[in-house]
C-alpha cells in the first residue's frame, strides 16, 4: 500500500516516525507527500492530531465515497484511531484495526453495517473486485437491511458460504423481494440481449444492483508529460484489441515515478479505477520473464514497467507489453473466487458486576438471533475439565481445553458469548476453585484468539481489545 502520515505536534512526529517504521517494515510505500498529492496518488492518508486538522486538511480534495482514499485520524498519545473516510470502498475501517493493532489504540468505526453487524454490499463489492451498477440502489439496498427486509440475491458466477442475514436466495424476475442483486459475469452493457437474458429485464431497472468483475489490472508506462487524450485513445484501443471492455478495469499500476504523471491521473478517472504505483526495487523483485528496455532501465532503474507492475498486482499476465507512440500497455488478470464470510463470534468478558449483560442488550440486543452463554453455564460445561485439570495435571487439561475452545467456537459462530472474568482477588485455598480460575482463564485466552471482536467491561466501562 502507497499512504503518507501527517503529524503537528512534537509528540505527534514521535508517533509518526515509530508508525511509519512499522508500516514500512510491513512492505507499505510511506512517501512525504503534500495533502493534494496524497489525495490523488495515495490509498490512505493518516493524521496524527485533532480530528478538526483532519477534516480542513481533506475537505477542499473531497469527491466522493467511491473514489476517495481512505483517512484515518490518530491522536497524538495513540489512544484512538478514527476510521474519517471512506470506510468500506476506500478501506479507511480495515485500516483503522491494522494501525491500532500496531500502536495499540482502539479502532473507532462508525459505518451503521458494521455497528449492526449487517452485510454490506460496497463491502462486498470491494473485497471481491466488483462493480456496483448503481450507487445509490446500494445505498437503498444497505438501509432496507438495517431496517430488517429482505434483499433477494442471485449470481451468474459461483460462490461459496452461506448467505449473510437478510439475503434470500432467488430469481430477480420471480421473486418477493422489493430489491435485489444480481451478480454478472461480464459487465451490464456488455450482456447479451435476447429474450432469455432474464436480469436484464427493464422491470428490473430500479430495483436490482447489478454487480460484476473487474478483474484486469491494466499495467502502463508513459512518456513524461504525454498527451492525456492520446494516452486514453491509445488504452482503449489496446482493450479493444484484447476483447476487453474498459469497464473490466479495475487497477492501473505504474512505477512511482509517475504517481503525479497528469496523463495516468486522468486515465484512472476515466476508467474508474484504482491506481497503485510501486518503487523500482519492489517492481525489480516481482517474479517472471519480461522484455527488457536499456532505455526505460535507465530512466527509471527497471527494464520493464508496465507488465511488471501489472503482475505486481495481478501475476497472471494475460497481454505482454504493447507499445504506442505515447504509452506501453500489459494487462494482469486476477480469478476473483466469490464467498461470503463465515458466522462470527463476539466474546464480551468482564468481572462480576460490571455490566456485561446490559452493554450485551444494548450493542447487540435488536438482533434476535445473537445467542448468549451464561457464567453459570460455563462453569457447568468445563465442570469436566477442571476434574481432569485436578487429576491429570497441566499438560494434558491444555490439549483438551484447546479442543473445548474449538467446540465452543464453532458453536457459537454469530453469537455473542459472555464469560466472566476470574483471577480477582485473593487466591483461593481450596485446589478446585484454584483449577476453576485456571481453566476459565486460559479458555478466554483460546476463544480470544478464535474471536472476531473481544470486549471486556472493567469498571462498567466496555473496551474493546479486539
Amino acid at each position: 500500500m502507497r499512504l503518507a502520515i501527517y503529524a503537528y505536534t512534537e509528540r505527534g512526529e514521535k508517533q509518526k516516525a515509530i508508525l511509519k517504521k512499522a508500516l514500512e517494515q510491513r512492505g507499505n510505500m510511506v512517501p512525504e507527500l503534500a495533502v493534494r498529492e496524497a489525495f490523488q496518488s495515495c490509498e490512505l492518508l493518516i493524521f496524527i492530531g485533532a480530528t478538526g486538522i483532519a477534516v480542513r486538511k481533506i475537505a477542499p480534495y473531497l469527491k466522493d465515497k467511491f473514489s476517495d482514499p481512505a483517512v484515518l485520524c490518530l491522536d497524538e498519545h495513540g489512544m484512538h484511531c478514527i476510521a474519517l473516510l471512506s470506510g468500506h470502498v476506500g478501506g479507511a475501517n480495515a485500516a483503522a484495526v491494522e494501525i491500532a493493532s500496531i500502536t495499540g489504540a482502539e479502532a473507532v468505526i462508525s459505518t451503521a453495517t458494521d455497528l449492526n453487524h449487517c452485510f454490506a454490499v460496497d463491502l462486498f463489492a470491494k473485497e471481491h473486485g466488483l462493480q456496483l451498477s448503481d450507487r445509490m440502489l446500494a445505498k437503498s439496498i444497505s438501509a432496507a437491511l438495517l431496517r430488517g427486509e429482505q434483499v433477494g440475491f442471485s449470481s451468474e458466477l459461483p460462490w461459496k458460504g452461506s448467505l449473510p442475514e437478510g439475503l434470500i436466495r432467488e430469481d430477480p424476475e420471480s421473486g418477493d423481494a422489493a430489491l435485489h442483486i444480481h451478480i454478472c459475469a461480464a459487465p451490464p452493457a456488455e450482456r447479451r440481449k435476447d429474450e432469455e437474458n432474464k436480469v436484464s429485464a427493464a422491470s428490473l431497472l430500479h430495483r436490482c444492483l447489478f454487480l460484476y468483475p473487474r478483474p484486469y489490472c491494466l499495467g502502463i508506462g508513459c512518456r513524461r508529460g504525454a498527451d492525456a487524450e492520446e494516452v486514453l485513445r491509445s488504452c482503449l484501443l489496446f482493450l479493444k484489441r484484447q476483447g476487453i471492455s474498459p469497464e473490466e478495469v479495475g487497477v492501473i499500476a505504474s512505477i512511482d515515478l509517475k504517481a503525479q504523471e497528469a496523463a495516468i491521473l486522468s486515465l484512472k478517472d476515466r476508467l474508474q479505477a484504482s491506481y497503485r504505483v510501486f518503487s523500482a526495487e519492489q517492481l525489480l523483485r516481482v517474479p517472471g520473464h519480461f522484455s527488457e528496455s536499456s532505455f526505460v532501465k535507465k530512466v527509471t532503474g527497471v527494464g520493464n514497467v508496465c507488465e511488471r507492475a501489472a503482475a505486481a498486482v495481478y501475476p497472471k499476465i494475460v497481454a505482454s507489453k504493447t507499445c504506442f507512440p505515447s504509452a506501453t500497455f500489459a494487462l494482469g488478470k486476477a480469478e476473483i473466487p466469490l464467498s461470503f464470510r463465515e458466522k462470527r463470534l463476539t466474546l464480551v468478558i468482564g468481572g462480576a458486576f460490571q455490566g456485561k449483560h446490559r452493554f450485551v442488550e444494548q450493542w447487540y440486543g435488536n438482533r434476535k438471533e445473537e445467542k448468549r452463554i451464561s457464567p453459570d453455564l460455563d462453569r457447568e460445561e468445563l465442570e469436566p475439565l477442571i476434574r481432569i485439570f485436578l487429576q491429570k495435571g497441566d499438560i494434558e487439561a491444555g490439549h483438551m481445553l484447546r479442543e473445548k475452545a474449538e467446540q465452543i467456537g464453532n458453536r457459537y459462530r454469530d453469537a455473542v458469548l459472555i464469560l466472566p472474568t476470574v483471577g480477582n482477588g485473593i487466591v483461593p485455598e481450596d485446589a478446585k476453585e484454584r483449577a476453576e480460575r485456571e481453566v476459565i482463564g486460559r479458555l478466554s485466552v483460546l476463544l480470544s484468539e478464535q474471536a472476531d471482536a473481544v470486549w471486556k467491561l472493567e469498571c462498567g466501562i466496555p473496551i474493546r481489545l479486539k
